[in-house]
């Protein structure tokens, strides 16, 4: 039996997708989601006509079940030739708005125990239309429900035109049929948003993927045009023509600038297709934040800021990939150097060994501060907090994503304290043990 429903189905769903889905103009699971409803609540429908028929004894309930159940049954072979999917999700809603309000009507009004029914149809609207969808079902189901209550209290008298084995039938259909309707449409969402998010997945590797792949392509013609900018550049200075050479140095700075946008964004592209690979080494922290120092100086030179360094002599080694701890560094010290004009920068990197070994290192700025309601967002990828200087600073806004990235990898966390105005505090906590292990482990692998 299950086999013939799912071979049944699978026919249904291929006739009804087939020009939408080479059309490219309808979402799969809006289909899947209109074929699943309409199944269900026509099965409904139907059950209702033929309980009019034998037991209510007016004929228009029963013409209005069996149109209504009619009308959903062909809705599938509207979504084969139209791509308008709220047109024909109201089309669908709307019979049974008519539906359930004429049996209603027919068996009690307000009182009525199929009244109840409307509450499904917001839901059944929502899912494949979304917000439109539950507002305009919402405010029609509670309109006929207000109407109906007022023209009870109104004193006026609804037909009551079903037999006693018909009402409990009746009771019986509503019951189970809350029960089985609900129970779908519940399964329906479900199916629906991990749908989604598969489909957002797929669709967010792919992007990574593809960016990560393009690394090399990206990198080889940029690298040539730093490169052919200094050689010209040598070269203008060895035959003393040097009116160019500003010009030069413009194409020479905007080449390593682009270069850094391209660099953050393929590393997070990396790292979202799960390409980052650790390379583990015992690196001397003294000559890595001598490393750092120098490459960033540069940058806390253009904003007239000091950097000073405070670190002890004996910090010694650690096992840790030197290539990502360095650009953590980096990161933490270009930010800071961004933000604060005229200012003082203080890195501080120690061993703590009074709870856990750790490597600490802090980088604190005398900048332009982070507001508090913007703190848990700076980790973002592509975000970057609103204000005057900072809209003003150049960068993807993917920094701190990387850093914040880099850090767990390495098995350690990184935190921010700031106030607007009063500068801003990046820590970053490594566990010593946890990247001692991790070394070991990878030695003995090996």
């Amino acid at each position: 039996m299950l086999n013939f429903i799912n071979t049944y189905y699978i026919k249904l769903y291929t006739y009804v997708s087939k020009i939408r889905i080479e059309a490219n103009d309808t979402l799969e699971w809006k289909i899947h989601a209109h074929l699943i409803i309409v199944l269900t609540t026509s099965t409904l429908m139907w059950s209702y006509a033929v309980l009019a028929q034998i037991s209510i004894s007016h004929p228009t309930p029963m013409i209005v079940g069996y149109t209504a159940s009619f009308i959903h049954l062909l809705s599938p072979l509207l979504f084969r030739f139209s791509n308008n999917v709220f047109f024909i999700t109201n089309i669908l809603v709307g019979t049974g708005l008519i539906h359930q309000t004429t049996f209603s009507y027919y068996t009690g009004g307000f009182t009525s125990n199929i009244l109840i029914w409307l509450s499904i149809l917001p839901m059944i609207a929502g899912i494949i239309c979304g917000k439109k969808g539950i507002a305009l079902w919402s405010f029609l189901s509670a309109f006929i429900v207000t109407l109906f209550l007022i023209m009870e209290k109104s004193g006026f008298t609804f037909p009551y035109l079903i037999t006693d084995d018909g009402y409990i039938i009746s009771q019986a259909l509503l019951t189970f049929g809350w029960i089985f309707l609900n129970s779908i449409i519940i399964l329906v969402y479900i199916m629906l948003v991990e749908k989604n998010e598969k489909s957002l997945e797929q669709a967010n590797n792919a992007k990574s993927e593809f960016l990560a792949n393009m690394s090399h392509e990206l990198r080889t013609p940029l690298n040539a045009i730093i490169g052919y900018s200094e050689l010209v550049t040598e070269e203008l200075k060895d035959s003393g023509n040097t009116s160019s050479i500003n010009d030069i140095g413009r194409i020479h700075s905007a080449g390593l600038h682009l270069l850094d946008l391209i660099n953050d964004i393929l590393d997070l592209s990396k790292i979202e297709a799960g390409k980052i690979e650790l390379n583990y080494e015992n690196v001397n922290i003294i000559e890595l934040i001598t490393e750092s120092v120098t490459l960033i100086q540069p940058l806390i030179s253009k904003n007239h800021n000091i950097l000073d360094t405070h670190y002890s002599r004996d910090i010694g080694y650690i096992s840790t990939d030197k290539t990502k701890l360095k650009q953590i560094l980096y990161n933490l010290l270009s930010n800071a150097a961004k933000f604060t004009e005229n200012g003082k920068i203080d890195l501080n990197v120690y061993k703590e060994f009074s709870n856990s070994d750790v490597l600490v290192i802090s980088v604190r700025d005398t900048g332009i501060g982070i507001a508090e309601e913007h703190l848990n967002k700076i980790f973002h990828k592509f975000t970057q907090t609103n204000s005057a200087r900072r809209s003003i600073i150049e960068g993807t806004g993917l920094g701190l994503s990387i850093s914040k990235s880099y850090c767990e990898m390495l098995g350690g966390k990184i935190t921010v304290k700031s106030k607007p105005d009063n500068g801003t505090t990046f820590t970053v906590e490594l566990p010593l043990s946890q990247l001692t292990n991790k070394i070991n482990k990878k030695l003995l692998s090996d």
